[in-house]
């Protein structure tokens, strides 16, 4: 089984007072994930012994 996620996200963020802007702030963030989950069965038989 495999999945991908693919991130994409821009926001900004103003801080004002008196219509004034005093913090500014700027997130951009991109990003990409991969995964693959893999299962095994092995299986040996034994003659009993006597």
């Amino acid at each position: 089984m495999g999945t991908y996620i693919h991130t994409d996200s821009r926001r900004t963020y103003q801080e004002q007072q008196q219509d004034l802007v005093e913090k500014d702030f700027l997130s951009d963030i991109t990003g990409k994930k991969y995964s693959l989950i893999t299962e095994g069965i092995y299986e040996k038989n034994r003659e009993a012994i006597n």
